[in-house]
């Protein structure tokens, strides 16, 4: 079936269009007498949304999931889709009181960033800023998905826990920095990427092993076999919804980890709400991270490393202080939010320390 975009941009074939009769016959004989109609008569089909009422009845729902897009009525309370005009702006002003008793040690944070700074920055501050890049696998830290931050802190992370294995779900950039933090260690280590569409970022790293699947077809004890200091690394749909990755992430996964596995999640802006330019202009609708956070709440087996966009949005001076790349870009996100640091680090406490 022929995508939505090729509908609105009236570039489907006659052939293309053909099909889609074909298939609409049964179900919904009067859209297809219209494109009978559009295909005798030349007609563009982008037009033809506007001439058939069928269209746009809630009969019509399977037709348009098979053009690519779901039709849902504005404002149902029953809809994960937030109805934006109506927000209150004051979400965004600071910290989210609903994430008032998140525990963060910044404290601790800055310590560990310190110590972070002292051993690996002459190494991290090689990251290129632009491309291109002929080392690290091609990575540069402007590249609008995992950059500067995330970047430094996970090739640290990597180089100072020197994982005997790291099971990545979602590769792509961050692929990369953990490839160069696993070179440096030279220690026979395991990297895993789970990705049902693995990104063409991610041709030519012969280190890697992929599997080409979704999480949630790999046995939990795949992710069981996680041993102290080793990685479990997030970055997948960032949705809760039935069925999805997400959900059997973070509950069926995490709360099966053994004691000392490293945790990694992404585009996770904890104790602050998603950006407000992601939700009203980008109309990226994540909710992963409320999820997180009713996990943790009064939950004493994960421990709390790092917070990337706490840290950004609180110490920024500090941070750019100690990285170069971020000295330059920090400012740009202001500007182009693509890419903000949003790495959430959690280790599994031993359960003798509980």
């Amino acid at each position: 079936m022929t995508g939505l975009n090729l509908w609105e941009s009236d570039e489907l074939t006659d052939e293309q269009l053909r099909d889609i009769v074909t298939k609409l016959e049964q179900d919904f004989p009067e859209i297809a007498d219209g494109l009978r109609h559009v295909l005798r008569h030349g007609g563009k089909p982008a037009a033809l949304a506007a001439t058939i009422p069928a269209l746009f009845s809630e009969d019509a729902y399977d037709f348009w999931r098979n053009m690519g897009v779901h039709i849902e009525e504005t404002g149902d309370y029953y809809s994960p889709i937030p109805q934006i005009d109506t927000l209150d702006t004051d979400l965004w002003d600071g910290p989210s009181e609903i994430f008032a008793d998140m525990e963060i040690d910044a404290s601790s944070q800055l310590t560990r960033f310190s110590e972070f700074e002292s051993q690996y920055k002459e190494e991290y501050d090689q990251f290129p800023i632009v491309p291109p890049s002929e080392e690290y696998d091609g990575y540069y830290s402007r590249n609008l998905f995992f950059e500067t931050i995330d970047a430094e802190i996970a090739y640290s992370i990597v180089r100072d826990r020197s994982p005997n294995r790291i099971i990545e779900i979602g590769g792509g950039y961050s692929t990369k920095v953990i490839e160069a933090a696993r070179e440096q260690n030279e220690t026979d280590s395991e990297h895993i990427v789970i990705d049902p569409f693995p990104s063409r970022r991610l041709e030519g790293i012969s280190s890697v092993s992929i599997l080409e699947m979704k999480v949630q077809d790999i046995p939990l004890d795949f992710f069981k076999s996680l041993r102290e200091d080793d990685i479990l690394f997030i970055d997948s749909t960032h949705v809760v919804k039935i069925g999805s990755d997400v959900v059997y992430e973070y509950l069926e996964v995490l709360p099966r980890l053994e004691d000392g596995v490293l945790v990694h999640l992404h585009d996770v802006f904890l104790p602050y709400e998603y950006p407000e330019t992601w939700i009203k202009d980008w109309r990226l609708f994540f909710n992963e991270q409320y999820l997180l956070y009713g996990l943790m709440l009064g939950n004493s087996r994960y421990e709390v490393l790092w917070t990337s966009y706490f840290m950004h949005r609180d110490y920024s001076d500090r941070l750019a202080k100690a990285i170069e790349n971020y000295g330059e870009l920090r400012h740009a996100y202001d500007l182009n939010p693509h890419g903000l640091p949003s790495s959430f680090w959690l280790q599994v406490r031993r359960r003798s320390a509980e």
